[in-house]
């Protein structure tokens, strides 16, 4: 049996922007509308029409699936369905709604028929899903299961108009990108830097990477790692973004050269000076790093408030509780992973032996003979940038 519907248009939903105040709730709406034809456009969409109403966002377009892909880009979404439309008359419901389930649901399948209702009319929800239930039952000889059913026939009635889709697509929830201002992100392109950044996005945050490069300790693999992956990640920012580099090869020479065992915490920390430089310059309000507390020997508590001393801005750590498949699912869902994983080698300054437990009073010392914290951010201050359209 075909399962094929020619949608009228998509219908996305929202969740917390609909608790906020009038005047918040207004502005937050607007610029998920705004983000929303950002992706639409990213898609090279050219012809269609948003619209909106409490609780609701339509998207009109000949191009259905387009628009599906574009909204599983867009923060503050909580789910998207492709729809079809008709009026509220409960005939007009039941016809084109079974229309729907005869192309759809089979004899061997369990259904069921769930309804959401706003505004006056005269018939219940309870009555259009026992009528509706019984009509596709009637053509398709399929059971009725409301606990568990393989198919669903779902109908979103709006005052005069009712809207008949089959699913609920996950979005990605949260706020939308841009309402709470930009942060910078230290991004190395791996596995948990650009995780950690997307969740700063979904909480509305514009994130702009910082990828540090070390001159020879490193490898232009992995420097083409964290172009490739910044691409993707652009994927999900509604406005032009633009990969930061700040070669800091000088910084690291003097560290493989003095560092000893305090090399990682070293490093961490001249990273997290240049970030502060760049967000001090452009008013940025944060710095997120992909961190998960434990995960290395740089990470642990102790090392972690060592880190924090360091700069004065907010440290978002939005992995802190994460493990490594947990981060590793996430980076899958959002088409990352495949490019993160790439081995690009290990850190050639890391010490055979790293402190879990480093003396703040010696890692300033070193700081200090080294000249680290001046020579950081004048090597900060020239980064270089990579523009993806």
């Amino acid at each position: 049996m075909p399962n094929k519907t020619n949608w009228d248009l998509v219908l996305a939903r929202f969740g917390e922007i609909g608790l906020k105040t009038t005047p918040v709730r207004n502005q937050f709406l607007n610029r998920l509308i705004e983000n929303t034809r950002y992706s639409l456009k990213k898609e090279k969409i050219d012809n269609y029409e948003v619209t909106k109403t409490r609780g609701r966002i339509y998207i009109k377009t000949n191009e259905i699936q387009k628009a599906l892909r574009a909204l599983s880009y867009v923060s503050g979404v909580v789910s998207y369905s492709p729809v079809k439309k008709t009026t509220s008359d409960k005939q007009k419901i039941i016809e084109t709604s079974t229309k729907i389930a005869k192309s759809y649901i089979t004899k061997n399948d369990s259904f069921a028929v769930e309804t959401n209702r706003v505004g006056e009319h005269d018939y219940n929800s309870l009555d259009i899903n026992e009528e509706l239930g019984k009509r596709i039952q009637n053509h398709t000889n399929a059971e009725v299961d409301l606990d568990n059913p393989d198919k669903k026939i779902c109908l979103d009635i709006r005052h005069n108009n009712a809207y008949i889709f089959k699913q609920k697509i996950r979005g990605l929830m949260g706020l939308p990108t841009g309402v709470q201002g930009e942060v910078v992100s230290l991004f190395s392109g791996g596995i948990d830097s650009p995780v950690a950044a997307t969740r700063l996005v979904k909480r509305g945050c514009y994130v702009t990477p910082i990828y540090i490069k070390k001159g020879k300790y490193s490898s232009e693999e992995e420097f083409e790692r964290a172009k490739i992956v910044a691409e993707k990640f652009s994927r999900y920012i509604p406005k032009q973004l633009k990969l930061l580099v700040i070669d800091l090869e000088p910084v690291f020479e003097k560290i493989n050269e003095h560092g000893g065992r305090n090399s990682c915490l070293l490093c961490k920390r001249v990273m997290y000076r240049a970030a502060e430089t760049v967000a001090e310059e452009k008013n940025y309000l944060g710095i997120v790093t992909g961190e998960s507390l434990g995960q290395v020997a740089s990470q642990t508590l102790h090392n972690l408030k060592l880190l924090e001393e360091t700069t004065h801005l907010p440290i978002y750590r939005p992995l802190i509780g994460y493990d490594k498949v947990e981060t590793m699912e996430v980076s899958r869902k959002l088409g990352l992973f495949e490019s993160s994983k790439k081995d690009v080698g290990e850190c050639p300054i890391l010490p055979s032996k790293v402190k879990t437990r480093a003396n703040l009073k010696e890692i300033k010392q070193i700081e200090k003979e080294l000249d680290l914290v001046e020579s950081t951010k004048k090597l900060a201050k020239n980064n270089k940038k990579i523009v993806f359209n």
